[in-house]
């Protein structure tokens, strides 16, 4: 459903909860090749970060 007002008050309260939650918006539509591939590089990034059980030095 097209609703710029609703989608525009979505991020206001999403970017003023707080805490540590990053918000990012993409200017393309949810099943453009473009969204897909900056939610894949978004992923990677946080992966990237993340410990492993290897990393923490359990096997």
């Amino acid at each position: 459903m097209y609703d710029p007002e609703a989608d525009a008050g979505f991020l206001a309260g999403l970017k003023d909860s707080g805490g540590d939650l990053a918000v990012e918006t993409v200017q393309a539509h949810i099943n453009d090749e473009a969204f897909a591939a900056r939610c894949m590089e978004a992923f990677e990034e946080l992966a990237a970060r993340r410990e492993t059980p290897a990393a923490l030095g359990s096997a």
